[in-house]
C-alpha cells in the first residue's frame, strides 16, 4: 500500500494506484506556491479514475466550522482549490512536467475519463437528532456540486467511516 498523511488522515492506495501529496509538489511550490491567493488540494491519485482528495478536520471547531459550512466560505475555498488545481496541472502539461505528467495526461486526454472531487470533511457530531446537522451536509455537497459544475466533475463528501469500498482506498 502507498501511505500519504495529510494533517491528521492517513490515506492508503493500491501500490499500483499513483497519488502525490499535490501540496507538496516540487512544481506547485516553484510556479505557483508564491503567488498570492493560489489555492492546492491535498492529494491527487489516479486508479479507478482520479480522484481530487481535499481533508477537512474540523473536529474540536464545531461552532467555527458550523459557520465556514453554512456560509459559502467553505464551498467557495473547495471551489477555489479544486480551480486552481487544475490550472497548475494546465501549467505543469505545457511545461512538460515529469513529477505531474500522469495526472496531466489523464486530465488533459482526448478521451472524457472520470474524475471525482472528495471532500473528506471530520467533524464533532452534534447530540443526538440534531436537525442541523442532516441538513449541512447535503446543502453543503449540493453547492460545491454547482461550484465546480464547469469542470464536468462528480463530487462527494464523506468522513473516515464512510468512504465507499468501491473508491479502492482507505482513509484514517
Amino acid at each position: 500500500m502507498t501511505t500519504q498523511r495529510v494533517d491528521t488522515f492517513t490515506f492508503e492506495f493500491p501500490d499500483s494506484w499513483l497519488t502525490i501529496k499535490y501540496d507538496d509538489c516540487v512544481f506547485y511550490r516553484n510556479r505557483f506556491g508564491q503567488l498570492v491567493d493560489v489555492k492546492a488540494v491535498d492529494v491527487l491519485a489516479i486508479g479507478h479514475g482520479l480522484f481530487i482528495i481535499e481533508a477537512k478536520d474540523f473536529r474540536r471547531y464545531r461552532i467555527q466550522s458550523k459557520q465556514r459550512m453554512s456560509n459559502d466560505e467553505l464551498v467557495l475555498e473547495i471551489a477555489k482549490k479544486v480551480r486552481d488545481t487544475v490550472a497548475v496541472l494546465y501549467g505543469a502539461y505545457r511545461h512538460e512536467n515529469q513529477e505531474l505528467s500522469e495526472f496531466c495526461s489523464y486530465l488533459y486526454s482526448q478521451t472524457v475519463r472520470p474524475i471525482k472531487v472528495i471532500l473528506l470533511l471530520e467533524e464533532d457530531r452534534p447530540p443526538t437528532g440534531h436537525k442541523s446537522f442532516k441538513r449541512i451536509r447535503p446543502n453543503l455537497l449540493t453547492a460545491i456540486n454547482q461550484r465546480l459544475r464547469y469542470l464536468n466533475v462528480h463530487c462527494n463528501l464523506h468522513n473516515c467511516s464512510d468512504v465507499p469500498g468501491n473508491y479502492g482506498w482507505t482513509v484514517r
